[in-house]
């Protein structure tokens, strides 16, 4: 499917990829990013067509960030819009918490029950008077969900073919990159975060070990 993890993936608003990347299949813990650069998260995966990612521009990719309150999608968001042209941005929430999911769609999240979920970073409604709801509404083009089913599995494939523990609030962008793996764009997704009880993601990956590999 044409999977690369990337660690520490640095934001060149120049509009191109720095070089600082690992070949596919080679994985390594995460380290400190160069000085001068400023990076998206600790973790990147990218989905797609079997194009070397050294090639490609920002303006190749979709990027697949996770939204709560939407700071770091607007962020990122805000980051991306001075390239031209901008890459497309797409936010991703659980099923169970889609509070920005209804500011986006309907401008309201009145009556959007806060149920648990394993990306319990994600839930919860926003602010009403948040500076981020005007700014995702202007520089994300598209908010989708995820289930719970799918973020567990997100999770446990991370682990298995990668090595790397993620925290379900993060691996919602690697659930939504996964269910649809022959798009013909390629999809960035900004995995966020590694906190996680260790019995926990013990639990979840013993779960799906039959199932890990996409």
């Amino acid at each position: 499917i044409g999977l690369e993890v990337v660690d520490q993936i640095a934001l060149s608003l120049q509009g191109g990829w720095s070089p600082w990347h690992r070949p596919p299949g080679q994985v390594s813990r995460r380290s400190n990013p160069p000085s001068g650069e400023e990076t998206a998260s600790s973790l990147a995966v990218t989905i797609g067509e079997g194009s070397h990612i050294g090639t490609l521009r920002f303006s190749d990719f979709t990027f697949l960030v996770p939204v709560s309150g939407g700071g770091l999608i607007a962020g990122i968001g805000a980051a991306l819009a001075r390239l031209d042209p901008r890459p497309r941005l797409v936010g991703v929430q659980p099923e169970t918490a889609p509070f920005m999911h209804g500011l986006f769609y309907r401008g309201s999240q009145d009556g959007i029950p806060d149920l648990p979920s394993l990306a319990d970073g994600l839930t919860g409604a926003v602010e009403s008077d948040s500076i981020t709801i005007s700014m995702v509404r202007q520089l994300v083009d598209e908010i989708i969900l995820v289930s719970e089913e799918e973020i567990a599995r997100a999770l446990a494939f991370a682990f298995y073919e990668y090595g790397e523990v993620i925290e379900p609030s993060g691996a919602v962008t690697l659930a939504a990159a996964l269910r649809d793996v022959e798009r013909n764009d390629i999809q960035l997704a900004i995995v966020s975060g590694g906190n996680i009880q260790p019995e926990v993601h013990a639990r979840i990956v013993a779960d799906y070990a039959g199932e890990a590999r996409a």
